[in-house]
């Protein structure tokens, strides 16, 4: 007996977006802590949106937090492009920047791990994302997440979650599972709005 795996295509299109790319793009490994917690899928222009407000955040207190200007230069720079991560070494790891030179120990007692830490918080990230829209897909049934998720023409993940950021303005959902009826809303999100989209089928 062959089981035929039904597909779910859901295509979630905003035209606010000002460019739209194939390729999804998360806030980068930095970042993406938080948001696994937080449940939430960032598109390709809001990670951008959201890792440049995150560098110039960082900047403003960076030199109130010890770091020289060389090393808030690189820690900007490498949150702009996602290269942040943190490694194994000590109790609580390092912060390791693009330049190898640059490794910062992210032990909460020290005044640079801690400012770097605070930018791994919920809270923080829940703050820098508010200005964007959300839409929640809620798929019935979901298990197995055997669909495809189109978002502004970016591939995505189909997410436990089905949270997905996208900017403000007009925004269409489109879902679709083989021999389903179709499923579909459009209209305005506004600014920290939140879209519930109910897809039974």
């Amino acid at each position: 007996m062959t089981m035929k795996v039904a597909m779910l295509f859901v295509v979630i299109s905003s035209q606010a977006a000002s460019a739209q790319t194939t390729t999804a793009k998360t806030g980068g490994p930095f970042f993406d802590s938080a948001l696994n917690r937080l449940g939430v899928y960032l598109t390709a222009p809001v990670a951008d949106q959201y890792r440049r407000a995150s560098a110039a955040k960082f900047s403003e207190g960076a030199a109130q937090a010890g770091f020289s200007h060389y090393e808030a230069t690189v820690l900007t720079n490498s949150m702009l492009t996602g290269d942040i991560r943190i490694q194994p070494g000590g109790k609580w790891g390092k912060f390791v920047a693009k330049n190898p030179d640059i490794v910062i120990d992210a032990e909460p007692g020290q005044t640079k791990g801690r400012y770097l830490s605070s930018f791994l918080s919920v809270d923080t990230t829940t703050s820098l994302l508010e200005r964007f829209s959300t839409i929640k897909l809620v798929v019935k049934p979901v298990p197995p997440r055997d669909y495809k998720v189109i978002v502004n023409g970016e591939e995505c993940p189909a997410t436990e979650a089905g949270v997905y950021k996208v900017l403000p303005g007009e925004s269409m959902v489109n879902a679709v599972r083989t021999g389903r009826p179709k499923c579909e809303w459009h209209g305005p999100i506004a600014p920290g709005a939140t879209q519930e989209v109910d897809c039974s089928f």
